[in-house]
């Protein structure tokens, strides 16, 4: 009763909420995200992490890293609810908001997305999300669950509402015993610690951390510090953003000489306290320092912070009396325990005379590793209506196309002297038609034909007049695909008029035509109609506008064959028809002109840019090579790029190399330096079908 009646608050309260994030300065930057008018351009079968904040954004990076070391690895998508979380996530190769949890936000952001597996990290439970992944088969894995965590508050406040979400839950990963959970429940270690890349700040020899302070904990540290003999240089780091000017006042008050890390430059020699006033680089204080407070530890309602990372260098801790929020990570732990503010000097004391001792790494991410290993290779959502509320729409939608159809039954259409082959797809696009025309023409080559690519000329500018090949392949000129076929050595002619492209082709020598994405353009009889279908979406979503889809599968009735651009079962959509088979292998890099070898990448992290129409395919290849995906950018299909977003791509990506698709190429200006990938297609299945219609249309 309590789910169903959030579910029923929702419609009242989420005009209100959308217009309050849309107006707030820390939420409208990402309103898109948050509503899910922005999708993350991943394709079906990423894994996704999900870490509210800072704190367990630190053991996602962690699972991150393991995941990264499978061979072939899996995308990861990564969100988190807060700025701060979002600002210093790491490890991922896709990174977003979080969707809002109501019930159809989350159904439209499942749908695109259809992620394989879901992972919370640190028990962030959402209702409307967790009932959705089960009713769309998506596993849910949380890891690391503590003791008075979220999900302990919830289940003492609302019982019922914790056993309908807990339902929902495949596994879970707990950090210590005792927690009474249902379902399957396993034991991890620490997933915190540092990571791989960090890079130490320089501090003096004697350095005392004060990591996630909490109000009232700064002034008795500031006053326990003034007692110590000597003095260590102190770096006090807020726990939240929101008391970085309280505490900067406290310290200013304090008559001491003091900077701010956010202020940038080297710490000065005669600095005594720093204000650590920036998100995401405590970490990096913790390897060169001689002892570490943990804060939260003198509260009884937070419990302790997790003392994760400054287990992990190896240094000596203090505490407060409260550390039951982390009980377990702190029994690894040399720990100097201040019963009240009024004794902190003494714990301080005995910790920075102490000595650093062993490194404590936590092991936890490798341990859910291997408990989340059954999923990682599990089944795909299926696909379901991408936009089910415009269905009515699709009906109307319907009704058009089967008319145009039935028009077309009674007018014959224009024949030309040479055989045409259509390659076409049932939706507007990201099937996969042009690397299938690109083999088309390599294969009719071969058998030592001259063809010709025909196509409407997708983000060409000027008017409807026919176009050849002339001098340089502008995408302005002739349309992306074509300009990027054209650079490959095919024969092309852009013609929003297909009948008059086919005849200038044969003018110009062609003696076979390939029509590119033809199977709705009726008006020029083929000799062979090809279907190609993502076998990831193989109705589009539904019909527009519900979907993508321009016609259903009901009109592969009029297809020759169906060629399937990946591993599916033909079956599914006409078990009539004679099936192809293929699958896109990266075959090297194009830079400046130039073909270089797979191999022949610059060493290190890449920043990855697509605008086609399903770029999610594009960021599977990457990761496929293994590549170090560190930036991700996505822009709408055909999209012509302003010198200025160049500009701002290649400034952002400082660090990384610039790699994008053959497509985006194209379009960008030769100032690029990038690379891109060129992709080739294998057939894997169907070659003597192939074959067989190939002869039979050229006799």
């Amino acid at each position: 009763m309590v789910f169903w009646l959030q579910r029923a608050a929702w419609f009242l309260w989420a005009p209100v909420l959308a217009v309050v994030t849309a107006l707030h300065p820390r939420t409208r930057a990402r309103w898109a995200e948050r509503w899910a008018w922005r999708l993350p351009a991943v394709s079906p079968g990423a894994i996704w992490i999900h870490a509210s904040s800072v704190g367990e954004g630190q053991a996602a990076a962690a699972l991150c890293e393991q995941l990264r070391t499978l061979p072939s690895g899996p995308v990861l998508l990564r969100t988190a609810s807060t700025d701060t979380g979002l600002a210093t996530a790491r490890g991922h190769h896709v990174l977003c908001a979080r969707p809002v949890d109501a019930p159809w936000i989350v159904g439209r952001w499942l749908n695109r997305v259809r992620p394989r597996l879901l992972v919370l990290v640190e028990g962030d439970l959402w209702p409307n999300l967790l009932r959705a992944c089960r009713a769309r088969g998506i596993p849910v894995v949380v890891v690391g669950v503590r003791r008075g965590r979220g999900t302990a508050r919830l289940r003492r406040w609302a019982p019922g509402l914790f056993r309908a979400m807990a339902d929902c839950v495949s596994l879970w990963l707990v950090r210590e015993e005792g927690l009474d959970l249902p379902g399957r429940v396993a034991r991890v270690g620490e997933l915190k610690g540092l990571p791989s890349e960090l890079v130490p700040v320089p501090l003096p020899p004697s350095t005392l951390v004060a990591g996630s302070t909490r109000e009232g904990e700064e002034a008795a540290l500031l006053t326990a510090w003034h007692r110590l003999e000597p003095q260590p240089l102190l770096v006090l780091a807020p726990r939240h953003q929101s008391r970085f000017e309280s505490v900067a006042d406290l310290v200013g008050s304090a008559e001491v000489r003091w900077q701010r890390w956010s202020a940038g430059g080297p710490i000065r020699e005669d600095c005594q306290v720093l204000l650590l006033d920036t998100v995401g680089d405590l970490a990096r204080f913790y390897p060169q320092a001689t002892a570490a407070f943990v804060g939260g530890t003198f509260s009884p309602e937070i419990g302790g912070h997790s003392p994760a990372e400054a287990l992990a260098a190896g240094l000596p801790l203090v505490r407060g009396p409260h550390h039951g929020a982390n009980r377990v990570a702190w029994e690894d732990a040399r720990v100097s325990v201040a019963g009240t503010l009024d004794s902190l000097h003494e714990a301080l004391s005995e910790a920075l005379t102490r000595g650093r001792g062993a490194r404590v790494q936590g092991t936890g991410a490798g341990e859910a590793l291997e408990h989340l290993a059954p999923w990682l290779q599990g089944p795909v959502p299926m696909e379901a209506p991408l936009r089910p509320g415009l269905w009515f729409l699709a009906q109307i939608w319907r009704l058009l196309v089967a008319a145009r159809a039935w028009y077309w039954s009674l007018r014959r259409p224009t024949r030309v002297k040479v055989p045409v082959i259509s390659v076409g797809g049932l939706g507007s696009g990201g099937a996969g038609k042009t690397p299938v025309v690109a083999e088309l023409v390599r294969r009719l080559e071969g058998r030592g034909r001259h063809p010709t690519v025909v196509a409407r000329g997708h983000g060409r500018s000027g008017g409807a007049e026919v176009r050849n090949l002339e001098g340089e392949a502008r995408a302005s000129t002739l349309g992306d695909e074509l300009a990027m076929l054209a650079g490959k050595g095919v024969s092309v002619v852009s013609a929003p008029d297909r009948v008059a492209g086919a005849r200038e082709a044969i003018r110009g020598g062609a003696d076979v035509i390939v029509l590119d994405d033809g199977f709705q353009h009726r008006r020029l009889h083929r000799d062979l109609d090809l279907v190609v279908v993502d076998p990831r979406w193989p109705t589009e979503g539904g019909l527009l506008p519900m979907g993508e889809a321009r016609e259903g599968s009901v009109a592969l009735g009029r297809a020759d064959a169906l060629w399937l651009s990946g591993p599916g079962n033909p079956a599914a959509l006409s078990p009539l028809l004679d099936c192809i088979q293929s699958r896109v292998v990266p075959t090297g890099w194009v830079r400046s002109g130039d073909l270089l070898a797979l191999e022949d990448l610059p060493a290190g992290p890449v920043t990855a840019v697509a605008g086609i129409a399903r770029p999610g395919r594009f960021l599977d290849l990457l990761v496929a090579l293994g590549l170090d995906v560190r930036g991700w950018h996505s822009w709408p299909d055909h999209h012509a790029w302003t010198p200025g977003e160049e500009a701002a791509l290649i400034a952002g990506a400082e660090g990384t190399t610039l790699v994008c698709t053959e497509k985006d190429r194209v379009r960008l200006s030769s100032r690029f330096p990038g690379y891109a990938l060129r992709m080739g297609l294998e057939v894997v299945s169907g070659q003597e079908a192939l074959e067989e219609m190939l002869d039979r249309v050229l006799a």
